[in-house]
């Protein structure tokens, strides 16, 4: 009887390809995951790229008149970045529903559309990361030194110095990706 175990994977192991293949493997089109999930994900992914739209677009609102100040701006470079995504989400919920309702799957058009808002989304989750970074040290020296103040102008040119650097990695995946389409 402990043999169980054992027997029933020496079974599933000597079956054939075509057999294991039929039930098990993993769904290679949009299509095969079936219409009520996909309407599913679409909607909540419209509804969560909807919500981030609307509440980054507050946040940036509550900190645009207080940009010259280091913290206010870092927050505001925050919500901006967040605010890209969140447009970068509703390009990847178009794509997939063009995938799934058009007979123009590999189309062009298509291709460089989810290719530009992968690299958007990619830039733009790293640039969130690095200013949630430069929130978390700035806050951590005003804690260990709290009369110490920030140089609002290293900061910038630290941004903007990384928004440089992954702009080029991005620059260069896109054109890739583009070319090779």
């Amino acid at each position: 009887m402990t043999d169980a175990p054992f027997s029933s994977v020496i079974i599933v192991t000597r079956l054939s390809p075509e057999e294991t293949n039929k039930s098990d493997s993993l769904p290679s089109s949009p299509h095969d995951l079936g219409r009520t999930f996909n309407i599913t994900m679409v909607i909540l992914t419209v509804t969560l790229g909807t919500t981030a739209l609307f509440l980054n677009f507050i946040v940036m609102k509550f900190y645009r008149k207080n940009t010259s100040r280091t913290v206010p701006l870092l927050y505001f470079l925050l919500s901006l970045s967040d605010f890209c995504t969140g447009i970068c989400s509703m390009f990847h919920t178009a794509v997939f529903a063009m995938v799934l309702t058009s007979s123009l799957r590999h189309s062009t058009a298509l291709l460089f559309t989810a290719v530009l808002s992968l690299s958007i989304s990619l830039f733009s989750v790293r640039i969130s990361a690095f200013i949630s970074l430069l929130l978390a040290l700035i806050r951590t020296i005003n804690i260990v030194k709290p009369f110490m103040r920030i140089n609002h102008s290293t900061l910038v040119s630290s941004f903007v110095f990384y928004v440089l650097i992954w702009g080029k990695k991005v620059f260069y995946l896109l054109k890739e990706y583009t070319f090779a389409i």
